[in-house]
């Protein structure tokens, strides 16, 4: 963790990946999370429904 934090490079998890990628258009982050929460993978389910709201949002735009 050390050696992180002195490269300054951005500690990020799963989901701002996946936020990361849907934003630059290089997938759909609800299919993505759809998939993704038919795993074993857990997140703060608040969270996960405010990044997919932004998303819905911007695609009724």
């Amino acid at each position: 963790m050390i050696v992180i934090c002195d490269t300054f490079i951005p500690i990020i998890g799963t989901l701002g990946i996946l936020d990361e990628a849907a934003s630059l258009g290089l997938l759909n982050f609800a299919e993505a999370i759809a998939k993704l929460t038919a795993t074993n993978f857990r997140a703060s389910p608040g969270l996960i429904q405010t990044l997919l709201d932004q998303y819905s949002q911007q695609e009724s735009k």
